[in-house]
């Protein structure tokens, strides 16, 4: 997900936003993983899964370094008293020593200067940024969406694809 006309430069390559999407030269884009509505998951590699329950989901695990791990996952809940729709309740980011819980209802938590994550509101998105290039918006209700640098690409041990727990 990207606005019109956005550019980005990450030195590998310059991609460019048209219709909503990346396009980029050398065919070198982001990877993309997002669970948005009532438990829909889409892979890094555009495989598609429905999950229904109120459950904590894996979206990412990665392995950095040798004694540094990041992962994120995705808590839902029931959207309302009665209601069998799920919405989401928390997304936890965690890199090494570096963590950040963002719930529905609180502000963006503050976070160390030191913190290898930044968190910023973006319209109606909160955005995670990591130092390892993955980043994280999720619009506090049901869309998350966790994009991957292309540093990550081809790296299936570290990134893990679904199976009944990982998405």
């Amino acid at each position: 997900m990207c606005c019109e006309n956005e550019t980005n430069d990450t030195g590998l390559y310059v991609s460019v936003c048209e219709g909503g999407s990346w396009d980029c030269d050398s065919n070198i884009c982001p990877g993309l993983c997002n669970a948005w509505g009532d438990a829909h998951f889409e892979t890094f590699d555009g495989k598609l899964y429905d999950f229904e329950g109120t459950c904590e989901y894996v979206l990412v695990k990665a392995r950095v370094s040798d004694n540094v791990f990041f992962s994120v996952t995705f808590q839902n809940v029931p959207c309302g008293m009665g209601s069998k729709a799920t919405c989401g309740k928390t997304v936890s980011v965690t890199l090494g020593d570096s963590s950040l819980l963002l719930t529905r209802l609180h502000p963006l938590p503050s976070l160390p200067e030191n913190s290898r994550l930044k968190a910023t509101q973006v319209g109606m998105f909160t955005l995670v940024e990591s130092d390892i290039g993955i980043s994280i918006q999720w619009d506090r209700n049901t869309r998350v969406y966790v994009t991957a640098q292309p540093i990550w690409k081809n790296k299936a041990s570290l990134l893990f694809w679904p199976s009944i727990k990982y998405v």
